[in-house]
């Protein structure tokens, strides 16, 4: 009868290093691919580089960015980050300056 208990206890904690071993797995990629990605408005597109960015990103901003912003529904968990004196600055008056539609977006 100890026996089998043991075995049944063992069999489950080995279930359980499984289960662990496969959500770390499934997260690692998440966090390995984050970057920081500059952008300088005098001279870069920060549309081009809210197309590229994947979740986790960083987009460091700085300057006055002349040009409509669109982060699609498609994108999650972006930030983007001014510095505390980035400009966007909409130059099509019948669209927003900054239209955000991802989800887990931080401005």
């Amino acid at each position: 009868m100890r026996l089998q208990q043991g075995k049944t206890m063992l069999l489950s904690k080995f279930r359980a290093a499984i289960w662990l071993i496969a959500h770390v797995l499934l997260v690692i990629p998440f966090i390995v691919s984050a970057a920081t990605i500059p952008v300088n408005c005098s001279c870069g597109s920060l549309q081009a580089a809210i197309d590229s960015a994947v979740a986790g990103d960083v987009i460091q901003v700085s300057g006055t960015c002349n040009e409509n912003i669109l982060i699609r529904n498609e994108k999650q968990r972006i930030t983007v980050d001014g510095l505390g004196s980035a400009t966007i600055n909409g130059t099509n008056v019948n669209s927003p300056a900054v239209n955000v539609r991802g989800k887990g977006i931080l401005l």
